[in-house]
């Protein structure tokens, strides 16, 4: 993610938001302005990293479990016999 910070001095910017926001997009990241003095989009931030990892987290469940093959009609496997058995 990527975050502009201190949109609380807007006068003094040196990045406009579309060209943050074009960067970002063109190394695939989030983007958001914040203000920590103003505590504006914060806890947005930090919500939007949660969630956006929590669906890379299914995304990647599901192509492992995409990739399982189950063969429902094959009987028990045979378990070796060890020690004194």
């Amino acid at each position: 993610m990527l975050v502009g910070n201190k949109t609380d001095l807007s006068e003094e910017r040196e990045v406009t938001f579309q060209e943050g926001k074009e960067f970002a997009e063109s190394q695939k990241l989030l983007f958001m302005e914040t203000s920590a003095k103003l505590n504006y989009q914060v806890s947005e931030v930090f919500s939007a990293v949660a969630q956006e990892l929590l669906q890379r987290d299914d995304r990647e469940g599901q192509a492992l479990q995409g990739d399982a093959a189950v063969a429902l009609n094959e009987g028990p496997t045979r378990q070796a016999k060890c020690c004194a058995h």
